[in-house]
Formats: structure tokens, C-alpha cells, sequence
């Protein structure tokens, strides 16, 4: 009867995603309509404040910064056909293409950049990654609001001519550009609707998509932009962006046809489906990383090193990546993932000995921390409602219960709702994770500094602050590249999150789509690089 019932739901919620969005099956004779799985309702669509991989893929299709990334994830021109960098790398100058219009019809102007970039550093904005302005001059202080948005060191030259002054050498600069904090909204409506500006009907975007409409839990529907500068190089008129919390759901609407391409897969029917779909399977290695964190402001992990420590040694991430996932992941023993760029990763010193002993330092630590299997540790680790994200809390609180007798209450959360708990610091534990904004250390150390908002362990290390203020301001390579590893080493001795593997992102993806790199490290899919073939 249950199992009835499941399919009951399930093919009620596929007609009626037909029926509201017209969804075309991969029966279709002629595609004009993407299908894409989403891993949560989006908790915003707003630029300026999203901070999570939902509202950045849907980001990705509606706005569109001063430059982009390709297939591969390099940078090209966007918004700006191209740019200037003074000798000192100070001064950015960034020449807008004309063509360049807001999906109403409005010319998109330099003006409009200087009031986003405004917007997005004001502290009335909150946003959370407005850190990613501080490389621009004022930045830091307009945030703090120790001086006011004018004073940031941006400035319309004319109508298509958008000067950018830093606070110092940035090598990474260009690189955060593509980010959605960095991309323009459109002033009038913000002003006009303020909090609903982002709802259908009323949200102006400038990328290649424009909202058609949003129903909650449901799709998120973008249509061609007809005034994007580059519309003759979008092939796919429409694009559903579908929340799927449930994988084993998600496999059924792909397998159904509902769904095109997938967020991921679920790691229990991993090899089944590489064995039946074969190059439908997509694997490709990400610059990103799985861990949970420690709530630093509250018992028992405030002020308690060795307890950290212990729970951080005591995972046999083999265990981990090999049988609890088995899609690739690679075990992660640092801060930082070793294939990023500009830094010499240095894991734990313990990392490369056997499994045994750290279990047994593990022990001495937690009983040096107060606890015993007598008197166990117990705490409460949120996540959010994924059934990978189960599958893993499930593996680590029974690693821990055996090796230290530690008793962990699970908790998982609706998306909307983690974000929430993580932001107040609703929490003991809690689920991380973090994909590269851009192929550089600081994306993954900024989460440590003392004044970054995401910095949900509230870990604050002065040694690591001097470290990256010094790396933020130095123009030579190698000694940059010297200073944030030491940064990287420093941060690691807090012991603030457990590290837990590096991603390897897989795709379920339909014969019929084109246009995949698999190359991007930040694995970044853009719709507009997508297209369909006959079958």
C-alpha cells in the first residue's frame, strides 16, 4: 500500500509539472524545453543575498556579470566586450558592449553597476559574500559602515565605461567577477518593489533568461531573454529548473523523461546506473569540499581543542568515500583541496599514518576532553533533507559511536531552513559544504576570517588574519602563494570544521543535450552553452 502510494504522488506530481509547465518528455519530436533538477527550492532568487548552489545555478541563467566563464570555465567577455589593468593593477576599466540591455528593453549602463556593486557592499544588504568586494577600495569600510557608498571605489567614466579601483594588487579579481554578488539588478524595480522585486512579473534580469514564473517546491521556469547582447548563441527556449529533494525521485523523472539533466546521483544507485545508461553517466572532479563545523560560540566544542580534534581524527574517510559513497570522492585531510591553484596544501600531520593510531590519539584526546564511553559525548548534527546527505550522517555518527562511543542526535532540515540555523547559529554541528567560486585559496580561507559573515564556526585566529591581510596585499606570486599556505597551515590548527572529502560531481544527462565541457573545475553549467540534437 505505502509503495502504492509513493507512485500514486509521484505520477500526480509529474502531470501536473506537465500541465503547469508544459514539461516535455524525451518522446518529444521537437525540443524547445530544458529540463534541469535542482537539489532544493531556491531560497532566493536575488543576486545580492543567495549563498547556496540551488539559487547560484538558477543565478547562472538570469544575470550576467562584466565577464563570464566559457564551457571550460575560463573567463571571457560578458557584459563588458573587454578591459584595461593599470601597471599597478589597480585600476580596472571595463568597456560595456552597447548592446547590452536588461530584459525589459532598458540599456544596461556603467550607472547600473555602480548602484549593484553599491547595493551589494551596503550593509543594510546584508549580503553574504559582500567580502568579495573588499579587494575593490572602501569596500571594508562602506560595509562596516565606517564610510558611505560613495565612497566606493567605483565609477561610471560614461554611459559604457565602468572604472574599478582596488585597494591593492588582486590576483583573483577577474576570477570573482562571474560570481552572482559581482552582477548588476535593475535599480528602478529594486526601489519599486523592494523584497519582491525578484517575484515573476516583476524580477528585470540581463542574462540569456528571464522569469516566466516560480511556483514554490514545484519549478522555477526562464524563458529566452529576447534583448540578452548574445541571443543568437542560446539555443534553448525555455529552462525548468526542478527541485528534487529525493534521489531516488529524481532517478524515476529522468528515467521517465521529465528530467533532462540532473544535479547529481544518488550514491546507492550509482553503479547500477552507470552499468545500465553507461555515457548518459557524467563524472567529472570538482574544486569542492564536504565537511561539517563546529559551533565555536557553544558547549562542548567552545574553548575545547582536544575534543575537535579528536572527532576530526577518529573518521576513517576511506570508509567514507569508498563504501558509504563510492562515486569517485577523494579523502580530505585540509582546509583547502590540494588541486587549488596558488598554494602548497599541507594536510594534517597525521594524515598519512595508519588509521589505527589516529583512533588510538583519538582516544587519549577525548578522554583528555572530559569524555568516555562511561560519560559520552552528546550533541546534535543538523543537514539538510537530501538522502545522500542522510547516508553520510548515518556513516559518521556510527563511526564515531564506535571508535569514541559518541552519541549523535541527526537532524535534517529543509534547505531553507539549514540556512537559517547556520546563519543565527542555531546549531552544534552542522552540515557544510563549499564549491569554488573561482579556482583560488582565498574562496575556500575567506570562510575563516573573524568579520565573514559565513564564517559559521565563528573560529578567529589573529595569526591567520595577518597572514591573509599580508597575502591580500602582495603583488608577487611566489610570495603570495608562500604567505596563504602559511595561512592555510595556521586555520588548520584550530581544528574549526572536520574535512571530510573532496567532490566528484555526477551527472545523469540525456543523449539528445550537447554542449557539457566537464572540464569546468567549478562546474559551472551554464544553459546558455547547451543544446539539443535529434535523437
Amino acid at each position: 500500500m505505502l509503495m502504492f502510494s509513493r507512485r500514486l504522488i509521484f505520477f500526480i506530481f509529474v502531470m501536473a509539472m506537465t500541465l503547469i509547465f508544459g514539461l516535455e518528455t524525451s518522446y518529444s519530436a521537437t525540443r524547445q524545453v530544458l529540463n534541469r533538477s535542482n537539489s532544493a527550492e531556491p531560497a532566493t532568487l536575488d543576486p545580492h543575498t543567495m549563498v547556496g548552489v540551488p539559487e547560484s545555478n538558477i543565478a547562472r541563467d538570469l544575470f550576467e556579470g562584466l565577464v563570464t566563464e566559457d564551457r571550460d570555465g575560463n573567463i571571457v567577455p560578458g557584459v563588458a566586450q573587454r578591459w584595461d589593468i593599470s601597471k599597478d593593477g589597480l585600476i580596472y576599466t571595463f568597456y560595456l558592449n552597447p548592446q547590452a540591455r536588461w530584459s525589459n528593453g532598458d540599456p544596461l549602463t556603467s550607472a547600473d553597476f555602480v548602484y549593484s556593486l553599491r547595493r551589494a557592499v551596503a550593509p543594510l544588504t546584508a549580503s553574504p559574500y559582500a567580502n568579495f568586494l573588499y579587494p575593490i577600495k572602501n569596500a571594508q569600510l562602506v560595509n562596516q559602515n565606517k564610510k558611505p557608498l560613495t565612497e566606493l571605489g567605483v565609477q561610471a567614466i560614461d554611459s559604457t565605461t565602468l572604472q574599478i579601483t582596488l585597494e591593492s594588487p588582486t590576483a583573483y579579481f577577474l576570477a570573482s567577477l562571474p560570481h552572482s554578488t559581482m552582477r548588476p539588478v535593475h535599480q528602478k524595480t529594486v526601489e519599486q518593489y523592494g523584497g519582491q522585486f525578484t517575484q515573476p512579473g516583476h524580477l528585470i534580469s540581463n542574462g540569456p533568461y528571464q522569469l516566466k514564473d516560480w511556483i514554490v517546491n514545484a519549478a522555477v521556469q526562464l524563458e529566452k531573454n529576447p534583448y540578452y547582447w548574445n541571443k543568437e548563441a542560446v539555443h534553448i527556449e525555455t529552462v525548468n529548473w526542478i527541485p528534487i529533494v529525493d534521489g531516488a525521485a529524481m532517478v524515476r523523472m529522468y528515467q521517465g523523461g521529465q528530467v533532462d539533466i540532473t544535479t547529481s546521483i544518488p550514491s546507492n544507485q550509482y553503479k547500477r546506473l552507470k552499468a545500465l545508461l553507461h555515457d548518459e553517466v557524467t563524472s567529472s572532479p570538482m574544486l569542492a569540499t564536504a565537511y561539517y563545523f563546529f559551533n565555536l560560540d557553544k558547549a562542548p566544542f567552545k574553548d575545547n581543542l582536544k575534543l575537535r580534534q579528536a572527532l576530526t581524527m577518529a573518521l576513517d574517510r576511506n570508509i567514507i568515500t569508498e563504501q558509504v559513497l563510492g562515486k569517485g570522492e577523494i579523502p580530505l585531510y585540509a582546509d583547502v583541496p590540494p588541486n587549488t591553484d596558488n598554494i602548497d596544501v599541507k594536510p594534517y600531520d597525521w594524515a598519512t599514518s595508519p588509521q589505527n593510531e589516529n583512533i588510538a590519539k583519538a582516544k587519549e584526546l577525548y578522554v583528555a576532553a572530559g569524555y568516555s564511553k562511561e560519560n559520552p559525548l552528546k550533541f546534535t548534527l543538523i543537514f539538510n533533507t537530501l538522502e545522500d546527505q542522510k547516508k553520510l550522517a548515518l556513516a559518521v555518527a556510527s563511526l564515531w559511536k564506535q571508535t569514541l562511543g559518541v552519541e549523535v542526535i541527526m537532524e535534517n532540515q529543509e534547505w531553507k531552513v539549514l540556512l537559517d540555523n547556520r546563519r543565527q547559529g542555531n546549531f552544534t554541528m552542522a552540515r557544510g559544504g563549499w564549491v569554488a567560486d573561482y579556482n583560488d585559496p582565498t574562496t575556500f580561507l575567506n570562510l575563516f576570517l573573524c568579520n565573514n559573515i559565513q564564517n559559521y564556526s565563528h573560529v578567529c585566529d589573529p595569526v591567520f588574519e595577518e597572514l591573509m591581510d599580508k597575502a591580500a596585499k602582495m603583488a608577487d606570486p611566489k610570495e603570495r602563494r608562500a604567505l596563504l599556505t602559511q595561512a592555510h597551515t595556521q586555520i588548520l590548527k584550530s581544528y574549526a570544521i572536520v574535512p571530510l572529502y573532496i567532490l566528484n560531481e555526477s551527472y545523469l544527462i540525456k543523449p539528445y543535450v550537447k554542449g557539457f565541457s566537464g572540464k569546468n573545475p567549478l562546474q559551472h553549467v551554464y544553459t546558455k552553452d547547451l543544446y539539443f540534437v535529434k535523437d
